[in-house]
């Protein structure tokens, strides 16, 4: 059942400034140790230890052994090559017949246009995505290639209209995992087989023939006409979700105030089913057995829906479950991102950033191709939903995107450097129930020595569960630690103003209105530290503990 819960807001009111912290280069659990290094304390990524000296919070417990199938499904998950053109995937015949099932599918082939592209009639381009659909067990579901429009070539006010689609926030998504894991419900995942393509499309737009595919006879020469949506067109993730809400709602689900793609359904006894979705990715939990029945059949008949069991991977996460809890990580995309960048073979480090070394707008050379350094940088951000110890790293080289300089992918390539370290380390939700939710937040006064502003950082828990986090420099430079303090604190809750006075009624409201507690918290208990400067590896070791991170990858 859903709960209410009390909030409680942490804050330490102590100006914190950069520790002076030696760097160490080296790393347990190295993928690739060098001869003759002598490996660190392994102790550094063991499992945590209690999060809070009180007695209500529960320490996390160690993860058994990984299962002989989750085993096998990490490796299908891991060995599956996915093109990166169609030339590439004309040479597999798996991926040939997932490209003949795109076109049966596609709404391309419902009409034929009678307009030549040379005559001037408007069309949009496309191309050909590829993915693999994997069931629970590893085995790989289906081989999917995705008919993508290339929306950019879309004109507006004429090809398209209101384009605003929500998309699942994927806090909201922990949320739910949280609240799987401690009531030990069931977490179900369905897929939608081309979604995009059950939303009505009321412009007129016509395609070029898809890539490896040609017209013959009357048709050589022409362009299609759309009558359904399609991947890639701006109006197609709208027309969807609102086809898809129309479905849920019927059922007498409540949308979610705070997140539109969240859908609940109470019963008069308290059992409750949730739905979140994601695009064409769906999941289901609840304690309602015949509710989430129910709602499978529906969306069956609605639309083409797959049923891949329980949660195992979604968005690029993999997603494991024991008696003990549910472990969230991204070791296929933190391997990926090492090969892809040629770093598979580099020397792993202790920290996300050296602590002694200061970044600025002018050290170095510009780099000759700054879209390099942004695609590099915009991984690591989404790597960041299950990696909060990088968050604060990732922050601070995300602040030179417009113009990198080479000591600003140096800094991004020691990143990946200590991603090598440990690429399964992720969160971890112990079983049982959790009381209660509360906040910590902190500061950093007139840290960065560019513009000397502060930087933000607070991490929220429901009991021991890490829900989200942020690390993030503030917009104006604040003239005091207080100021810098309360600034901290009101990030938590709104970013909308710069105005200190704003900031500080606003906390005070929320105070007087007992909507938050706020309690002093000693730095050595600070969970929010880390997000506010870089630290050394043995302050890394406290924080990955009070963070609740684990890598159940790690030989026991």
């Amino acid at each position: 059942m859903l709960r209410s819960l009390t909030s409680h807001m942490h804050n330490s009111f102590d100006v914190t400034f950069l520790e002076d912290v030696p760097f160490f280069a080296g790393t347990p659990h190295s993928l690739n140790p060098r001869q003759g290094e002598a490996p660190e304390d392994p102790s550094i990524f063991s499992r945590p230890v209690p999060l809070f000296e009180s007695p209500q919070v529960a320490s996390p417990t160690l993860p058994p052994v990984l299962s002989d199938s989750y085993r096998t499904f990490i490796g299908h998950v891991s060995s599956t090559p996915i093109p990166r053109s169609v030339s590439e995937a004309l040479r597999d015949p798996n991926w040939v017949t997932a490209m003949q099932v795109e076109m049966v599918a596609s709404p391309a082939k419902s009409y034929m246009g009678s307009c030549l592209s040379s005559s001037g009639c408007p069309n949009s381009w496309v191309q050909v995505v590829f993915t693999v659909k994997y069931q629970a067990d590893g085995i790989i579901e289906r081989y999917k290639a995705r008919l993508v429009a290339k929306g950019f070539t879309q004109v507006p006010g004429q090809d398209y209209g209101a384009t605003f689609a929500p998309v699942a926030k994927l806090t909201t998504v922990r949320v739910i995992i949280s609240l799987a894991a401690s009531y030990s419900w069931p977490l179900h995942q369905l897929d939608v087989k081309n979604a995009f393509l059950n939303g009505d499309l009321h412009e007129t737009i016509y395609m070029d023939p898809p890539p490896g595919f040609r017209a013959k006879g009357e048709y050589t020469g022409k362009v299609c006409r759309l009558r359904k949506s399609l991947y890639g067109l701006k109006q197609s993730p709208r027309a969807w979700f609102s086809r898809f809400s129309e479905v849920v709602l019927s059922l007498d689900f409540i949308r979610c105030q705070s997140d539109h793609t969240c859908f609940i359904h109470r019963r008069p006894n308290g059992q409750c089913v949730i739905i979140s979705v994601y695009v064409d990715d769906i999941i289901i939990t609840g304690d309602d057995v015949s509710g989430i029945k129910r709602v499978k059949q529906t969306l069956r008949k609605a639309f083409d829906t797959t049923d891949l069991g329980p949660l195992r991977y979604f968005l690029g996460i993999e997603v494991a479950r024991s008696r003990r809890g549910i472990s969230l990580s991204q070791r296929k995309y933190v391997l990926d991102l090492l090969q892809d960048t040629g770093m598979m073979g580099c020397r792993p480090a202790s920290s996300p950033m050296d602590p002694n070394f200061k970044l600025s707008l002018e050290s170095g050379d510009l780099l000759p191709d700054a879209t390099r350094y942004q695609r590099l940088v915009g991984r690591l951000i989404y790597l960041t939903h299950t990696r909060p110890d990088i968050s604060f790293a990732v922050s601070v080289v995300s602040q030179f995107m417009h113009a990198p300089r080479t000591s600003h992918l140096d800094a991004v390539h020691h990143i990946l450097r200590y991603l090598k370290t440990c690429p399964g380390l992720g969160l971890f939700y112990t079983s049982g129930e959790q009381c209660g939710v509360s906040c910590f937040t902190d500061a950093d006064y007139a840290g960065s020595k560019i513009d000397r502003r502060s930087t933000s950082g607070f991490c929220t828990f429901r009991g021991t569960h890490l829900l989200s986090w942020k690390s993030k420099k503030q917009a104006v430079v604040s003239r005091s630690s207080a100021e810098a303090e309360y600034r901290a604190m009101a990030q938590v809750l709104h970013e909308r103003t710069k105005h200190i006075e704003v900031d500080v009624h606003f906390i005070r409201e929320k105070v007087r209105s007992e909507i938050i507690t706020p309690h002093f918290v000693p730095s050595s208990e600070q969970a929010a530290d880390m997000f506010t400067k870089s630290i050394g590896p043995s302050l890394l070791k406290t924080s990955l503990s009070k963070l609740g991170l684990v890598d159940i990858f790690a030989p026991a």
